[in-house]
């Protein structure tokens, strides 16, 4: 690959990292490798030096170019400059790279007057490390650059320390370590500080740390060595050869230096040589070392012998063993290899008679175990018993197992098993025989015939330890919840305990209204209040926008029982009243919003048009410019477009199909969207004035169809009082009254009407009379005297509308002369003697009023809603008129 990049004019070359420098007759080129492949040697040209220089030997760094000519070295960097040169007293006759920091890299030159320097590339002047007595041919640094290795033209291999010691005389005068001859290159182990290699007459020589020199067949010479692998340059070919750790290895362990053993092993020995390092590690103690050698031959029986003495020893293993210690090593490792009897000896001997029964009771040799244990002082046989039981669970024999648990007085373990058995009997028997100082067996007696269906049995092993908490918490594991709230009215201190769980199992088996009610008899109002949340949010993501409806209303209501009576006015209070509010619109919302997504996924619906049209003007008077979750605006604006079409509100349908241009509709319905739209626009632009509504309040005609600040008046602000069922405006009107309690409002109310002040009767055809200045008088509606409908009118016109709806206050000569039947009171949920006021401005509208929603309905739409479907909101059977002032004489 390189002879493909740069020719047949090759003449010097050098390597270092991943670059690499190669001196042409013009020019020297720096190629680099190509990427981060180890086994991918492609190289790239990264720099050029178009420069004719005279060299005997090149060395490229990360950053420089060095060439050594006779005595100088020049060091030029990649863009051909040239920074440092150095003249040294003879000719260089080596050089190599030493590594170091990126552009301040070291060198080692040996010359020929026999002087090895040391030069940084960032320094000029070089520092002196050896004089050797002869030329010197090749050099290396150990790995930790403590020692120097020489070799000289007269074919000796020289090592010297330069970490200080071994100077005599001179500085550079050092004694050698050592020297040997036939030597032609050295290079150091780079994986390991004290192991060199050397070659010389077909010969290679490997030395470790002062141990004797290994030698074998080699030809080539020795330019790299790293671990186990020799690199050897043999002509032009380089090979690589593995050579043997095993000696130097041997050589350490031989001196019990473990840890260097262990390091030359980790370059490359047999499974026969770690056997032997772990084997002798564990002779000497050293377990760490003994531990990598036994899992290198994955030897698990050596490995588990050093987890036990290492959890035995480890305190004292700074310490040497005493006489009992070494008798219990002996013990495990003659164990360990087999030799059970003879290790049982050696630990009875040392007075360790339990370790030897240990290991008679590992081996499940139980008759010699207790054999050891009898003639032994201070041995419990029960201690043997229970590890003979221990094994008879093991091997599967449970009723061998129980009885073992029973002789040695294990009473909890005997009944587990008996249990597993499902082994009434014996449990019934040792539930006998128990006192009742064994509080802790009798209860797992009771649980045992608790799962065993046994409840008779529980119930008097309850009964005998006199624990009816722990008799209803078996009924409530069992589920038998029969038989545990039969017991709560005698035990009521004890119904949390099950009537929460019972709660709990409700919800799992979707008894939902039952699971509320549960939850409430165990005090734990919140977790109702939680499960309603969360089956509201369901019911939302599950399109199921009608229980939504009910499970917010739900919602509201339990939200306002927590309000504490009289702080209504506190910021608490505030919180949780606002809070209801919303859910109450919330709930109200998804009611009819149920009808437009049925309207919408559905091919048929049984609602008349004008119902979903009023549910579609609903919806989007009361979100304005909001959003709710999973609401779509775009269903509520087809769903309105059309229907609006359908009766003759085409200006409203125009406003729809504009707010639809701006929102994302789906591309199924886009074709459609734009034909409705133009046919729309060809259309007038008006509505029908059959279909504007009319505020009661202010009595304006031809309201907006659409008010997208609220469902209410756009002139007087009143809010629309709408009939769930319909969507119709009701005729209702909101007051107030002058400073006074309700009763004295239900006294006055009407009194005019009473003392035969007023209209007597009235007639279909206009006629009317009644009694004035002791005379009868009959006369036609428009010369009649003001009614109480037409004082209340004018009292509401003599209002002027602000900036905010604010209910009429009534006077007391007003109130007088309304009618009863004609006024409706609501107490204001949460607020002792708070209500609120209505007033029927079209008395012969029949209104209907449910008291658990405190919605008004017209009375007939109501009764035909009531034959197909539920109650809205509350979905009860059935409209309770508690406070329905149709059929009382005081209104409530």
């Amino acid at each position: 690959m390189l002879r493909s990049l740069v020719g047949s004019e090759m003449c010097i070359r050098d390597r270092y990292k991943n670059r690499l420098a190669v001196q042409l007759p013009e020019r020297i080129v720096v190629y680099q490798l190509k990427n981060d492949d180890p086994h991918d040697m492609l190289y790239g040209a990264v720099h050029k030096i178009n420069k004719i220089l005279d060299c005997n030997l090149l060395v490229v760094t990360s950053m420089h170019v060095t060439l050594c000519l006779e005595r100088k070295l020049q060091l030029y960097n990649c863009t051909g400059e040239k920074e440092h040169e150095w003249v040294l007293e003879s000719v260089i006759r080596y050089i190599k790279v030493v590594g170091g920091p990126v552009g301040r890299e070291g060198l080692i030159v040996g010359l020929k007057s026999g002087l090895v320097l040391k030069i940084f590339l960032n320094n000029p002047f070089p520092i002196p490390l050896v004089r050797h007595k002869a030329s010197v041919r090749c050099l290396d640094l150990s790995m930790d650059r403590s020692k120097l290795s020489v070799v000289d033209e007269l074919a000796n291999c020289v090592v010297y320390d330069l970490s200080g010691h071994g100077l005599a005389g001179q500085a550079l005068d050092r004694v050698p370590l050592w020297s040997e001859p036939n030597a032609n290159s050295v290079a150091w182990n780079i994986e390991m500080p004290d192991m060199l290699c050397f070659s010389g007459n077909s010969t290679l020589a490997i030395k470790t740390a002062d141990f004797p020199i290994h030698q074998q067949k080699l030809q080539g010479f020795v330019v790299g060595f790293k671990g186990s692998k020799v690199f050897c340059l043999h002509y032009q070919y380089m090979q690589t050869i593995d050579v043997p750790q095993s000696q130097s290895m041997q050589r350490y362990v031989e001196i019990k230096e473990f840890d260097k053993a262990y390091k030359v092993a980790c370059l490359g020995v047999t499974e026969s040589d770690w056997r032997l390092l772990a084997t002798s590690a564990l002779a000497e103690r050293k377990l760490s070392i003994a531990r990598k050698g036994f899992i290198r031959v994955r030897d698990m029986r050596c490995i588990e012998l050093l987890n036990r003495l290492e959890m035995s020893h480890k305190p004292a293993s700074h310490m040497p063993l005493s006489a009992s210690q070494q008798a219990h090593l002996q013990g495990e490792i003659l164990a360990f290899q087999g030799q059970y009897q003879q290790a049982a000896r050696v630990l009875a001997q040392a007075g360790e008679v339990q370790k030897a029964i240990d290991i008679f009771s590992d081996l499940r040799k139980w008759e010699e175990a207790a054999e050891f244990a009898k003639n032994a002082e201070g041995i419990d046989v029960r201690d043997l018993m229970k590890r003979q039981a221990q094994w008879s669970v093991e091997m599967n024999d449970l009723p061998g197992a129980a009885k073992m648990w029973l002789a040695a007085g294990c009473y909890p373990e005997a009944i587990k098993l008996f249990l597993e058995l499902r082994d009434s009997n014996s449990l019934q028997k040792v539930a006998n025989e128990l006192t009742n100082a064994n509080t802790e067996a009798l209860q797992l007696c009771a649980d045992a015939f608790a799962s065993l269906d046994a409840h008779d049995m529980a119930r008097q092993v309850y009964l005998k330890l006199g624990d009816m908490k722990s008799l209803l918490e078996v009924y409530v594991r069992m589920q038998c919840w029969d038989e545990a709230l039969g017991l709560l009215p005698e035990h009521p201190e004890h119904a949390r305990e099950v009537y929460l769980p019972y709660a709990k199992w409700l919800l799992m088996e979707d008894r939902f209204q039952d699971a509320q009610e549960a939850f409430k008899q165990a005090g734990e109002p919140g977790y109702s209040l939680k499960m309603l949340e969360v089956m509201a949010h369901n019911a939302v993501v599950e399109r199921r926008f009608k229980d939504a409806s009910c499970y917010f209303w739900q919602v509201a209501n339990e939200t306002l029982k927590t309000l504490i009576p009289g702080t209504a006015n506190t910021f608490e209070g505030e919180t949780i009243v606002h809070r209801y509010e919303t859910l109450r619109e919330r709930a109200l919302m998804y009611f009819a919003y149920d009808k437009i997504y049925h309207y919408i996924e559905d091919p048929f619906t049984a609602d008349r048009s004008d119902v979903i049209f009023g549910a579609a003007r609903f919806i989007l008077s009361s979100l304005g410019t909001n959003q709710m979750f999973n609401v779509s605006r775009v269903y509520t604006l087809i769903t309105l477009a059309k229907q609006a079409n359908a009766l003759g509100a085409f200006k409203l349908a125009r406003f729809a199909y504009d707010q639809l241009h701006l929102l994302k509709v789906p591309r199924k319905w886009q074709d459609d969207l734009e034909l409705d739209t133009l046919k729309a626009r060809a259309k007038p632009h008006v509505d029908d004035d059959d279909l504007l509504p009319t505020c009661f309040n202010c009595s304006t005609e031809k309201l907006p169809l659409i008010n997208t600040e609220g469902d209410k008046c756009s002139v007087c602000g009143h809010p629309f009082i709408r009939d769930l069922t319909t969507f119709d405006i009701l005729p209702l009107v909101e007051f107030e009254i002058q400073p006074m309690s309700h009763q004295q409002f239900l006294q006055k109310l009407g009194s005019h009407h009473a003392t035969g002040a007023s209209m007597t009767q009235s007639s279909q055809d206009g006629w009317s009379s009644h009694q004035h200045g002791g005379a009868d008088v009959m006369r036609m509606d428009d010369h009649i005297s003001r009614s109480s409908v037409d004082k209340f009118a004018d009292l509401l016109m003599s209002v002027s509308p602000g900036d905010t709806f604010a209910p009429v206050i009534v006077p007391e000569e007003v109130l007088v002369t309304m009618k009863r039947d004609e006024v409706f009171a609501l107490p204001v949920l949460g607020i002792p003697n708070r209500w609120r006021y209505f007033k029927n401005m079209l008395p012969k509208t029949p209104i209907s009023f449910d008291a658990n929603t405190q919605l008004f309905f017209h009375e007939e739409d109501l009764e035909f809603f009531m034959l197909r479907d539920r109650c809205p909101l509350s979905r009860a059977p059935h409209i309770s008129t508690k406070l329905t002032n149709k059929t009382q004489t005081t209104p409530s």
